[in-house]
């Protein structure tokens, strides 16, 4: 693109243009026009490895948890989604895990039945 420029006139660009922030409409046309544009396979990956390792803390996760609170999959969805999991195998572990969540989870359930008496 263009001609070559000099180090020198590089870092005099850079130096003029440093710290300039961009208005609230430009923003927003910037964000318009890279709506719908399909990303690369490339970008698609390299944005995944980016997030791997990302430790998410526990307030986020309670912010996560409080947003979806009561949201309901449509019957489409949940067709999809049953689709999508048919013929998955599970290991041995992974059933074994489940079942240890569903215990917990019924312990919880019937430890707080025991606390909440009826008036």
């Amino acid at each position: 693109m263009g001609h070559p420029v000099s180090d020198d006139v590089r870092h005099r660009l850079r130096a003029a243009h440093l710290g300039t922030k961009h208005s609230e409409d430009t923003k927003a046309k910037m964000s318009l026009a890279r709506k719908g544009v399909p990303k690369s396979a490339e970008t698609k990956r390299r944005m995944s490895e980016w997030q791997i390792g990302k430790v998410v803390s526990e307030t986020t996760r309670l912010k996560i948890g409080a947003a979806n609170l009561g949201h309901k999959h449509s019957d489409e969805t949940k067709a999809q989604m049953s689709i999508s999991h048919k013929g998955v195998l599970k290991t041995e572990e992974h059933k074994r895990k489940i079942s240890e969540a569903g215990k917990r989870r019924w312990e919880i359930r019937r430890n707080t039945a025991k606390q909440v008496q009826p008036c």
